[in-house]
């Protein structure tokens, strides 16, 4: 979802566009500029959500890892039902026609502050529009990168995708400070219309579809679940654990955004600097430093209380992190369009993700230790090296 897009899309996750090629996909610019404006929008408020609902609804930690657990749930029910629909509609006009919804859930998740009751619908709601619209994002990203600079062109859209949203938690947190969230929903909502308006314009392809689970869980893709149940876990503790723990570290919105924009920062320079090496030296190689690397942060986290310590850590995970997404996501790709029925195999995907996601949030949902679900997203993180 990066509010939820964060964890669902990958991470925050979350946000990947083919840029190598732009000028030869012509046809794909309406998607690019879409993309463009809606990774904006959600950097303004991805990171706060999690925040708004304990500090401003009033939820506790339990009620919030509730809220996640039903979306995450309602996630992977709709990866079958979303790649249907793609299969009918189109991919690029299942996104256009998602928006709405997404309106809609800012609307309705703002309003939880006067009605926390509405908690279960919103959180059905979440897990509907992200399960719809990232099974089609990939469906498109994934037919339009080359085979051999997909490495190279994922790591472009990553620095792409960053540092478009890389102030957006910093003017999130400055708008939240000053004019409060009810002037971030409205603002992100109007983004989000925006960002529609694009895909209107664009042609569509429609890819047949059929899904049988003893096609896809099955032994011969045993190591894909684990490395997409691990990319899950991953994903919650950066998305959901990690923000709320900095928020009782750093006591602030501002500060947050503060500190997610710099690492944001770091995080694009690092995509930049191993795109190329990628389709050169080999994905796996990047996935496994990466990875091992990356884990050891999610360690040092049981660790850390002060300012100090967060700072340290947020930023080596931010340098370590773009070691093995872009190659890992390019990894996903070929993958997809090895597969004749590519929106099986992207359902089988997300709902493998959802099961990782859902495994780490009830085991905190129980124990309601932080710590734990920081050890969890380490071992999840090494899960990717089996993929």
């Amino acid at each position: 979802m990066k509010i939820f897009g964060h964890i669902h899309g990958q991470h925050l996750n979350i946000h990947h566009w083919h840029f190598v090629n732009f000028k030869v996909n012509k046809e794909l610019k309406q998607f690019y500029l879409s993309i463009m404006l809606r990774t904006f929008a959600l950097s303004l408020i991805a990171l706060f959500i999690p925040l708004y609902l304990i500090k401003e609804v009033g939820l506790g930690f339990s009620n919030v890892l509730l809220f996640y657990i039903i979306s995450v749930i309602v996630y992977m029910i709709s990866a079958v039902f979303g790649a249907l629909f793609c299969s009918k509609l189109g991919a690029r006009h299942m996104m256009m026609l998602i928006q709405p919804f997404y309106i809609l859930l800012y609307a309705l998740i703002y309003l939880m502050k006067f009605k926390p009751s509405l908690l279960i619908n919103v959180a059905v709601l979440s897990g509907f529009a992200d399960g719809f619209f990232w099974l089609s994002y990939h469906s498109i990203f994934a037919g339009s990168t080359d085979k051999n600079h997909r490495s190279e062109e994922v790591s472009i859209a990553n620095v792409m995708a960053i540092l478009i949203g890389v102030l957006g938690p910093l003017i999130g947190g400055l708008i939240v400070y000053y004019l409060g969230f009810l002037s971030l929903f409205v603002f992100v909502g109007c983004l989000l219309i925006i960002s529609a308006v694009p895909l209107y314009f664009t042609k569509d392809l429609k890819e047949r579809f059929k899904f049988k689970f003893k096609d896809v869980f099955n032994s011969k893709h045993f190591r894909d679940f684990l490395g997409f149940f691990g990319y899950g876990a991953f994903g919650i503790g950066e998305a959901i654990l990690w923000p709320l723990f900095l928020f009782l570290v750093l006591t602030n919105y501002v500060a947050v955004g503060g500190l997610a924009s710099l690492s944001g920062i770091v995080r694009a320079i690092v995509s930049y600097l191993t795109g190329k090496a990628g389709d050169k030296i080999g994905k796996r190689i990047f996935i496994n430093v990466g990875s091992l690397l990356n884990s050891l942060s999610w360690f040092f986290r049981y660790f850390f209380n002060s300012v100090l310590g967060v700072t340290l850590v947020s930023l080596y995970s931010g340098l370590t992190s773009m070691i093995f997404e872009g190659p890992f996501t390019a990894l996903v790709y070929d993958r997809v369009n090895y597969h004749k029925n590519k929106l099986e195999y992207l359902a089988f995907r997300q709902i493998a993700l959802g099961l990782g996601q859902l495994v780490i949030l009830i085991v905190v949902y129980y124990t309601l230790s932080y710590k734990l679900g920081f050890i969890l997203a380490g071992i999840g993180n090494l899960m990717l090296m089996l993929f």
